[in-house]
């Protein structure tokens, strides 16, 4: 491994005694030493890459050295200017700094990659002027909401065409990834919520697609369980884009390696038809909490006892004709035309979803859909659905991928990679 020594002495003057002027004084300190570390080290390696420099252009053209010039990159350590040589294209005339494109400067805005994920990562939590804040309150660097924004569309582009490339090795190429342990039972949940557009004149709303993978659950408390291997994806995308893209999270997990699959919807046609055509072995489980709420809607408050009852039957009995009989009888006992109407429609969702409701009892479990909900409420309702907020679709897009890998811990792998990339 190649060395670069550099030394520097630390000098703390004793303004005070109490720990709290010590260490500020010590940090400031740190901090100019640090800069002053950072501006030798990059110097030096400067000198080793310009030796290093391109001979010729894309087009064929000799780069001509046209000296060197001064430049400032920002840094978790405050501004760092340094010295890249220029060269230039004699044949098209484009410009080229050797030393940018060895530290991968060029394609970041200037900026080192560890600010900008450490910008990010804020960003993928709070709006990005309040991440601005927090960045240069911990670290004294000033990074715009603005910027925070552009890296937050550019990396997230990066990320996206990543799930791009497995989609297309698995649906092109027919290339499976190599699966993990083989698991008893495994859970598969999707669903969706709207965000505010901020191009009304398109649309007022776009939909965010969230799907879940998950097998191990733990009872932490007498009403809470906690998913201990949950896998989550999310998109704006189409419903087409997203079934492709999901199917590669399912395929990268080993979902199709599971004793046992069970798929639960709200009953929605587009879920069902991702059950049907994309999980043909899974159990189809209708959620539970949707089924409720359908009936307490559809019956209103003149009929809540009955409601409460039959919410309360299902639930023990995973029993849908006996649901729809009461439906029946229930209709032609009502003569409001509004309430007949509801009704109708809640008889026709429980018809739909029969079979979702009849597997409960065949695979001893009742569907519920507490970790999707959960789970949208984490990955969009909470960043994406704040008072105020409108979002466009691609700087939505781009932070809810940046979310979306944070939220499935593999953040820093990410950027670990990223930067041998760099």
């Amino acid at each position: 491994m190649k060395k670069i020594v550099l030394k520097e002495e630390l000098i703390v003057k004793l303004c005070g005694t109490d720990i709290n002027s010590l260490e500020q004084q010590i940090r400031a300190e740190m901090d100019k030493k640090g800069r002053k570390i950072l501006e030798d080290a990059v110097k030096k390696i400067e000198e080793k890459a310009a030796k290093k420099r391109k001979k010729r252009c894309g087009c064929s053209g000799k780069m001509r050295n046209k000296g060197r010039t001064t430049n400032k990159i920002n840094s978790l350590l405050g501004p760092v200017n340094y010295k890249r040589t220029r060269l230039r294209c004699d044949k098209c005339g484009k410009e080229y700094y050797p030393f940018d494109e060895y530290l991968g400067i060029r394609a970041e805005g200037k900026a080192t990659l560890g600010l900008i994920e450490q910008s990010l990562y804020m960003s993928t939590d709070m709006a990005y002027d309040r991440a601005s804040e927090m960045q240069e309150k911990l670290t004294g660097v000033k990074v715009s909401g603005r910027q925070i924004q552009n890296w937050a569309k550019e990396e997230g582009m990066r990320i996206k065409e990543r799930a791009s490339q497995e989609r297309k090795e698995i649906f092109d190429k027919c290339e499976i990834p190599a699966k993990e342990e083989i698991r008893d039972r495994v859970f598969v949940q999707v669903d969706g919520t709207f965000v505010k557009n901020r191009k009304k004149s398109i649309s007022r709303s776009m939909e965010c697609k969230v799907g879940i993978i998950y097998s191990e659950k733990i009872k932490v408390s007498k009403n809470r369980m906690k998913i201990l291997d949950k896998r989550t994806y999310a998109t704006t995308q189409n419903v087409e884009t997203f079934r492709e893209e999901f199917i590669a999270e399912c395929n990268r997990w080993g979902v199709w390696e599971a004793k046992e699959l069970l798929f639960v919807g709200d009953g929605a046609t587009w879920i069902k038809r991702i059950c049907s055509d994309d999980f043909p072995d899974a159990v189809y489980l209708l959620d539970f909490w949707h089924l409720a709420k359908n009936i307490s809607r559809a019956l209103g408050e003149e009929h809540k006892t009955a409601s409460e009852n039959w919410i309360s039957e299902v639930r023990e009995s995973y029993d849908a004709a006996k649901l729809l009989e009461r439906i029946k009888a229930l209709y032609a006992r009502v003569s409001d035309t509004d309430r007949q109407e509801k009704i109708r429609e809640l008889y026709g969702y429980v018809k739909e979803n029969e079979d979702g409701i009849n597997n409960w009892k065949k695979v001893n479990c009742l569907g519920a859909s507490g970790a999707i909900e959960k789970t949208v409420d984490v990955a969009v309702a909470r960043r994406f659905k704040l008072r105020g907020m409108s979002w466009l679709h691609p700087g939505l897009s781009s932070l809810l991928a940046l979310r979306v890998l944070k939220l499935n811990g593999e953040w820093n792998s990410y950027w670990n990679l990223r930067g041998v990339a760099a």
